[in-house]
């Protein structure tokens, strides 16, 4: 996840650390403070942030009309080049294998989504 965040954050770096606590791989805060603490920064910003929330535990509530409008296009490519990050191509037979990222911070009351061994 790590090098998914990179990719998208590759031209705004700083992101990284509003995000994210320096010494271990959490959230700085929790996401509503977070999105609190972003309100003054520009739509493109927001979306970024939004964009990294929902990479790492679907909290961001962003919306792809949000990502084709609201960046400019070197964010975009970020944002494309770590969705795409997150998958990887086998050689094998089985064609496509995604990454599976970690769902890694849950509110309280919050399920994290059913894989394929769940049903």
């Amino acid at each position: 996840m790590q090098e998914t965040l990179n990719e998208v954050f590759r031209y705004n770096p700083r992101f990284l650390g509003f995000l994210f606590n320096q010494e271990v791989p959490q959230l700085r805060l929790d996401p509503e403070w977070l999105l609190a603490e972003a309100e003054n920064f520009s739509n493109g910003e927001m979306v970024l942030i939004r964009v990294g929330l929902d990479l790492w535990n679907g909290t961001g509530g962003v919306r792809l009309w949000d990502i084709i409008e609201g960046l400019d296009v070197y964010n975009f490519q970020g944002v494309v080049s770590g969705l795409r990050h997150l998958r990887q191509l086998s050689d094998e037979e089985e064609g496509i294998v995604w990454r599976q990222p970690k769902m890694a911070y849950f509110p309280k009351g919050r399920r994290s989504h059913p894989t394929i061994s769940d049903k």
